[in-house]
């Protein structure tokens, strides 16, 4: 992006997690050998490109001749979507969902594609690109973000154990490279490890993934029999009830949890954890509010209603619709999408009245008026 970028990216930890990121995405398997050294290290952001191994993987060598953009992209990438969020959250806080599930396609190391984007992400994508311009000129100061993120760590450790009247026999929290299919943060059982990504404490994200995983390392921890999916609903619940807020990511079921009180929330993981305590297992029905959907299902719904809200426009045919969903390329991970997931995104969109459907015709027609550059206000 600039000559200060191209300086940045040749050398030191940030640069090196970059690489080992998105090589990676080209080899999974490299994870191993990449937690390894974290739970070994006793620094909490060691430099993973000092192990012979690592640097010599051929996948990390292949990295190092990649386009400084697109390491700007994975580094520079959720401190612009941060900025932009702050900027909207106040005039369109239904768009907030849509364009970070959108935008986070940065961690990847391009920017979203999709087929005949709208006006809306043609303002979205601007600020991004402005902010992103922005963050990559200046310096990263993760190194100070993550002496200010330790501390802070414990405190939301002994946050979520107070919750649920539990204690992790041990826990390391170490900063790094993160695999797909998770996002800023990966959770280690294993190693009783939370590795973080550099850059999330500057997330807009932060600190909702941290308690987010703590909770679910927790959980594995004293009940590795709990449904994997019921661990995943009860780490956002979490979430919830310790900062008062839902987790802006796909697949986190915001829309639900941000109409769910959070004195409510509190309550019923105080009843689980209690339950939990006494008999080892808890009545179900007091996640009756989360969809009953998987949680691929639900990021994969999450994503396709995000690209909708992008791309739509005009009253548009639903093969059409579908079409243009099916040629872009979104999301930190790959999604499903077949006509019935496109039939539930679609469904979402309707409750949120973004859009309405002719079934006789099979016609999607957009709510609401245009405003001031084709962008359109929902009512």
């Amino acid at each position: 992006m600039a000559t200060h970028s191209e300086k940045d990216v040749q050398d030191g930890k940030l640069a090196g997690t970059a690489k080992i990121a998105l090589a990676m995405q080209r080899e999974p398997p490299l994870l191993v050998r990449v937690m390894h050294e974290l739970s070994r290290s006793e620094d909490a952001f060691p430099d993973l490109l000092a192990c012979a191994d690592i640097a010599s993987n051929e996948s990390v060598v292949s990295i190092r001749d990649v386009q400084p953009k697109v390491l700007d992209y994975h580094l520079h990438g959720f401190q612009a979507v941060r900025v932009t969020v702050d900027e909207i959250k106040g005039v369109l806080p239904w768009a907030c969902l849509p364009y970070t599930s959108a935008m986070i396609t940065l961690s990847r190391g391009f920017f979203p594609k999709l087929y005949m984007p709208n006006a809306l992400y043609a303002y979205l994508a601007a600020s991004t690109e402005r902010a992103l311009r922005s963050s990559a000129q200046a310096p990263l100061l993760a190194e100070d973000a993550i002496a200010r993120a330790l501390p802070r760590l414990q405190d939301m450790r002994e946050a979520v154990e107070s919750l649920w009247r539990l204690k992790f026999p041990r826990i390391a929290f170490k900063f790094g490279p993160v695999a797909m299919p998770d996002l800023l943060a990966s959770v280690s059982a294993y190693d009783d490890m939370i590795v973080f990504h550099p850059v999330a404490p500057l997330s807009h994200c932060w600190p909702g993934v941290a308690v987010a995983a703590m909770s679910r390392l927790l959980l594995q921890k004293h009940q590795p029999r709990l449904d994997e999916r019921v661990k995943d609903q009860l780490s956002l619940l979490t979430c919830l009830a310790a900062l008062g807020a839902p987790l802006l990511l796909p697949g986190t079921c915001h829309d639900v949890l941000s109409r769910h009180p959070v004195d409510h929330a509190q309550y019923q993981v105080e009843s689980i954890a209690k339950d939990l305590a006494l008999c080892g297992t808890f009545d179900n029905r007091l996640l009756h509010f989360f969809p009953a959907a998987s949680m691929n299902e639900n990021y994969s719904v999450d994503m396709v209603r995000s690209i909708i809200t992008l791309i739509i426009e005009d009253d548009i045919d639903e093969r059409e619709l579908f079409a243009r969903v099916s040629a872009s390329n979104v999301g930190y991970r790959p999604f499903d999408l077949n006509f019935i997931l496109f039939q539930k995104a679609l469904a979402a969109l309707e409750r949120s009245k973004l859009v309405k459907r002719e079934e006789p015709n099979n016609q999607v027609i957009v709510v609401g008026d245009p405003v001031a550059g084709g962008v359109r206000r929902i009512t």
